[in-house]
């Protein structure tokens, strides 16, 4: 695969990992008698700070998914735009990691603050190289954060 067409796939890739956030636990749960929603039972198994953490995070991924939708990476993989967004959730998940009461939380949402920092870095360098990588390592991020945060199931 030549070098454009895997940094789209890992771009669409990005894109559909942040839908994906913004989607899930969006839907409403099951509902009792009095039509009241109860949360999603996976979330249950996690701590109040930790479930307000990953719904937090869920909310900047799914901002960040409507502001770069319009983003072609083949015609600009690095845009000022989009680059600027993504540094700026990445701040916001960097500020976002002393609230979860795990430590597991914690070190998923700032692998992803990172993650998300490094795309943010690679893009204003201008780097190809570093931008392929840091979305490789945003895409394992995320996996561990659907992981911890139960956004999979």
């Amino acid at each position: 695969m030549n070098r454009g067409k895997r940094t789209f796939v890992c771009a669409a890739s990005l894109a559909a990992a942040m839908a994906l956030a913004s989607g899930c636990g969006s839907g409403s749960g099951p509902s009792v008698a009095s039509g009241a929603s109860t949360p999603p039972p996976a979330r249950l198994s996690l701590a109040p700070a930790d479930v307000r953490t990953c719904v937090s995070i869920q909310a900047l991924l799914g901002h960040l998914a409507v502001e770069t939708a319009k983003w072609v990476p083949d015609k600009d993989p690095f845009s000022p735009a989009v680059a600027a967004q993504i540094h700026t959730t990445a701040a916001s998940l960097a500020r976002s990691v002393p609230q979860a009461q795990t430590s597991l939380v914690r070190l998923a949402v700032n692998a992803n603050a990172q993650a998300f920092g490094g795309v943010a870095h690679a893009m204003k360098a201008k780097d190809r190289k570093a931008f392929d990588k840091a979305l490789v390592n945003t895409k394992a991020a995320f996996r561990g954060l659907k992981q911890v945060c139960n956004l999979d199931k």
